[in-house]
């Protein structure tokens, strides 16, 4: 499969470079202005360094629309240099195997062929610098496309020689074009790619009947909180009691040098204006233990311990039962975090377990303790509804008189 893509696209490359006619009438004129008038008739552009241009050797030509290959064989069949053809781009670059020597005997003449290129090292790193893994290196310089792939540390290696084109490709990124001038490693940055849509289309499928193993019925059950709802109502779900102790940070250090290495105590609330545009992200990633985001320099964080009982809903049977994190719970399509007990079912349309592991699949690793589905009810165009109930007890008073 993979040899048949790479053929038809060395056949599409072909068909299209074929395609197109060149008229040429040159005389002893240099490489370099007689490939700026095949730009100008044609769709291609031209890319070399500059190093290469005092290689050239004049060119003299005289065609009348001409494909473009054959037109670009005859300018480099005399040229030290040679050529390649990527996206649309005409590649300077050296000849493979031969070394020129300044001076030899008469009729002698050195060619070292089919020697192996150069393992060229390097890393990748994304656009906050942290090494990319799994992204795919290609040399465009010829039809054999030699491929690499970066490792868990971002780095690699790729055969390449002066004159090359590396192309850098991953999913969701930016492609990343690199003309290899002979450096002795390489240190490449991707960055994103905002992709555009032009419209979301939603389909749903409301089932009809209730199945009370997977749906709640919320008849009655208004005043209830989310806890309240689900304790006994669905088949092998329980709610555990765990206790759990969170840091939360109240403050922050920050060392200056002036006068000497001191340090100065903000809160958060002063630390966000010190710094609003990553004061938010730092506090974060702080309370999360995650690596703080780059330009905020030293922060030093003064945590509290605050302990509480949580409320962690499982699922008799589930593959992670006794973990502390247990079911999904998702509120009109969003995940969050903790499990809400105190959830008000007032303005709740619909509580949905979910157990079935071909939809928890689509929800990823986490929800693989199962998912507790919670739509809210929507509102209504031009239309006012109030609901209001209460709850009375009332006993008859005690007569002291009829006691007497």
């Amino acid at each position: 499969m993979k040899i048949a893509l790479t053929v038809l696209i060395c056949m599409l490359l072909f068909v299209s470079a074929k395609a197109q006619k060149v008229t040429l009438k040159e005389k002893d004129a240099s490489l370099e202005s007689v490939l700026m008038k095949i730009k100008d008739q044609t769709n291609y552009d031209v890319f070399y360094s500059g190093n290469l241009i005092n290689r050239t050797n004049p060119v003299t030509i005289n065609v009348k629309k001409k494909e473009l290959l054959l037109v670009l064989n005859d300018i480099f069949r005399k040229q030290p240099i040679s050529y390649s053809i990527a996206n649309q781009t005409i590649v300077w670059c050296l000849k493979r195997g031969i070394k020129k020597v300044e001076r030899q005997p008469e009729g002698v003449q050195i060619i070292i062929s089919d020697l192996p290129d150069p393992l060229v090292p390097g890393v990748i790193v994304n656009q906050l610098g942290e090494p990319m893994a799994g992204v795919t290196i290609i040399n465009l310089k010829d039809s054999v496309h030699r491929k690499s792939a970066s490792d868990k540390n971002g780095r690699f290696t790729i055969a390449a020689t002066r004159g090359d084109l590396l192309a850098f490709r991953s999913q969701g990124h930016k492609e990343n074009l690199l003309f290899f001038r002979g450096e002795q490693s390489l240190k490449v940055q991707m960055f994103e790619k905002v992709l555009e849509m032009e419209g979301i289309t939603v389909e749903s499928k409301v089932k009809e009947k209730l199945n009370l193993n997977t749906q709640i019925d919320l008849t009655n059950r208004s005043y209830m909180n989310l806890g309240q709802v689900l304790q006994g109502t669905v088949p092998g779900l329980t709610l555990q009691i765990l206790p759990s102790n969170r840091k939360k940070v109240i403050g922050v250090n920050i060392p200056t040098t002036h006068g000497g290495l001191k340090m100065t105590y903000y809160t958060v609330e002063q630390y966000l204006q010190y710094d609003p545009r990553l004061g938010q992200r730092v506090i974060e990633a702080l309370e999360k233990g995650q690596r703080l985001p780059l330009g905020s320099g030293i922060v030093l964080p003064v945590f509290s311990t605050q302990s509480s009982v949580t409320l962690v809903p499982e699922l008799r049977g589930s593959a992670s039962f006794g973990n502390t994190e247990g079911m999904m719970i998702v509120i009109d399509g969003f995940p969050i975090e903790e499990f809400p007990a105190d959830y008000p079912m007032a303005n709740v349309e619909s509580v949905q377990v979910i157990k079935d592991p071909k939809e928890l699949i689509k929800w990823g690793p986490r929800a693989m303790a199962g998912i507790i589905l919670i739509k809210t009810k929507d509102g209504k165009f031009n239309k006012l509804r109030i609901s209001y109930s209460t709850n009375m007890y009332y006993s008859r008073n005690l007569s002291i008189m009829s006691m007497i």
